[in-house]
């Protein structure tokens, strides 16, 4: 049996999903996305922005993902393969993106 995804993130971190679970997201924030998965991110502002705890390393696919913010460039810095899950989206008709929690 095969299954389209349009939008994908698979978490590979064995401490934050460790059966391998597979969340599709429908445009949505990383953190929300995995929140209705069960899969719950450290985050101390309510996922606003303001504190960086929901931070992830994007190890596949941040093509597929919307560009930093400026909330994300100041608390993240230099940074490049870090994003904050709470401002960070999948775009329409992406494909698998990859995360770890850091």
């Amino acid at each position: 049996m095969s299954v389209a995804v349009m939008h994908a993130l698979l978490l590979p971190d064995i401490g934050l999903c460790p059966f391998g679970w597979r969340a599709v997201s429908n445009g949505g924030s990383i953190c929300r996305t995995l929140a209705v998965c069960g899969v719950l991110l450290r985050q101390q502002c309510e996922m606003q922005g303001g504190c960086a705890t929901c931070r992830v390393s994007i190890r596949h696919g941040s093509v597929a993902l919307t560009p930093r913010s400026s909330v994300e460039n100041r608390l993240l810095g230099c940074a490049s393969a870090l994003r904050l899950a709470c401002q960070c989206h999948v775009r329409g008709g992406a494909g698998l993106v990859v995360v770890e929690a850091v």
